[in-house]
């Protein structure tokens, strides 16, 4: 689609980008949050329990976080 000669890009195709870029920046932040701390494959049964039990909120709010990124791309999707 080619514009006139003097104006810029629909608003929408704007921030199309920037969401984009944020939507990811979002995502990888929320799982970075409790992913990195994750115990070994083929840990104990305790170890597992504590896992969960001492990054429940981190793990909540990293969820949180994904679900904040997803709705973030929509927005993208849709302004493309």
């Amino acid at each position: 689609m080619r514009l006139p000669a003097g104006q810029g890009l629909p608003q929408a195709h704007r921030w199309a980008g920037i969401s984009a870029l944020s939507g990811f920046v979002v995502f990888s932040a929320a799982n970075a949050i409790w992913a990195f701390e994750q115990p070994a494959p083929g840990s104990s049964g305790p170890e597992l329990i504590d896992f969960y039990t001492d990054l429940s909120s981190r793990i909540v709010v990293g969820g949180l976080g994904s679900l904040l990124s997803i709705a973030i791309l929509v927005f993208f999707a849709g302004a493309l």
